[in-house]
């Protein structure tokens, strides 16, 4: 048992010396959002967005579910397993395997030797793997774990539930849209609803209801907001924008 524990060290360090297969980069799409356009008449119904502006931010991911092993584990190896958790894609993996490829690679941060099923044995101890990355190949349609420069497992079939993919809102300060929604009219009264997103979730705290009296004027503030109502009904608002939230 020690040789082998003592070869699993040997090979983690050998790793560190070599060139990593991953390629970093930057994955995050950034939306800007300013609608509508100003000076123009335009025509929205009840519940209808009247307003949006923001930054929205968002990437790629993988979710796991459960703790996820990667390989088989044999006499003499040992499969990998990776803890549950969300993880945005840093990278693309540039090896030698042309089929991985170009593959969409996500930093879990760490992995450890397991048995098939995830626990631990005499020959699989749980030994840390460092800078553990879960990338997709879209040509072999299927997940593979990279650690160190190099060594890589794949996920056997049966394991494939239990991870997916998604497009994610990156939680970031700068993640933040405002929009005004038209709530219909009753009698003179113009009612909106004020609408904040974090991250692309509603935030409760941040979402007001707000109501005009149009016989005072037909302008509308809120904030830095200001738009001009030529005409509207309980089902139907005809308005233009003046400007936008700062």
């Amino acid at each position: 048992m020690k040789k082998l524990l003592l070869l699993l060290a040997a090979l983690i360090v050998l790793q560190s010396c070599a060139s990593s297969p991953l390629v970093s980069g930057n994955y995050v799409n950034t939306e800007l959002i300013d609608y509508p356009e100003a000076d123009i008449n335009i025509t929205a119904g009840l519940g209808e967005t009247l307003v949006r502006k923001g930054i929205r931010q968002s990437g790629s991911a993988i979710i796991i579910d459960a703790p996820l092993s990667f390989g088989n584990a044999t006499l003499l190896t040992c499969a990998a397993t990776v803890d549950p958790g969300s993880f945005f894609q840093n990278s693309v993996y540039q090896g030698s395997n042309a089929t991985r490829n170009g593959a969409a690679c996500y930093n879990v941060g760490l992995a450890r030797t397991s048995n098939d099923s995830g626990g631990t044995n005499f020959n699989c101890p749980g030994v840390l793997l460092p800078t553990a990355s879960v990338c997709y190949s879209d040509q072999v349609n299927n997940y593979f774990l990279v650690t160190g420069v190099g060594v890589i497992w794949q996920l056997p079939q049966q394991n494939i539930g239990s991870i997916r993919r998604e497009q994610r809102a990156v939680q970031r300060q700068t993640n933040f849209v405002q929009e005004l929604i038209y709530n219909g009219r009753v009698d003179n009264n113009l009612r909106f609803i004020y609408r904040e997103f974090s991250n692309d979730l509603v935030r409760p705290a941040f979402t007001q209801e707000i109501q005009y009296d149009s016989n005072e004027s037909s302008i509308i503030g809120f904030r830095d907001l200001r738009i001009e109502v030529i005409s509207s009904s309980n089902i139907e608002i005809v308005y233009k924008l003046i400007s936008n939230f700062n």
